[in-house]
């Protein structure tokens, strides 16, 4: 992620490789990290990354207030954007940010969806299946009032597994 001067931000690469094409061409990484712009701190998880419980929980735990997820979503798998990404804001609650390809590309559909969820996992913004720009309020405030009532990641610490 880069300021609009141009000055880096923060970054990340990618977890998980899924099944499928990517592994010929991609390695997986490790770690993640979090960076500040305009008071949130932020984490990155990329594609397949953020369909882990796991990944969401550990950003969240490190601090993040905001998750950022670009992907590249197949058009057959809706309830991942619909349904699975958006309890990953709700069960950390943290703002998140899903920006989906859109459309066709090299003879693969996109779902599309993009959206942006508050902590409480309500869409604050939702695009449709073509490219579409989205945006939304972001609340440090919202978070802080989702962490208290659903404390989650203090509570963890109690069970035992």
């Amino acid at each position: 992620m880069f300021r609009p001067n141009g000055m880096r931000l923060g970054g990340h690469h990618k977890l998980a490789i899924p099944p499928g094409f990517e592994a010929d061409h991609f390695k997986r990484s490790e770690g993640c990290s979090l960076f500040i712009y305009k008071g949130l701190q932020i984490a990155i998880l990329i594609c397949y990354d953020a369909e882990f419980p796991e990944t969401a929980r550990h950003v969240a735990s490190m601090g993040a207030e905001l998750i950022l997820v670009p992907t590249a979503l197949g058009a057959q798998w809706d309830w991942v954007s619909k349904t699975m990404v958006p309890t990953r804001a709700y069960e950390n609650g943290v703002l998140l940010a899903y920006a989906n390809s859109a459309g066709i590309e090299n003879g693969m559909g996109f779902l599309g969806q993009s959206f942006i969820a508050a902590p409480n996992g309500k869409e604050l913004a939702r695009a449709g299946a073509s490219p579409e720009l989205i945006y939304a309020e972001l609340k440090r405030e919202q978070v802080t009032k989702a962490q208290s009532r659903l404390p989650y990641l203090n509570d963890l610490k109690m069970l035992k597994t």
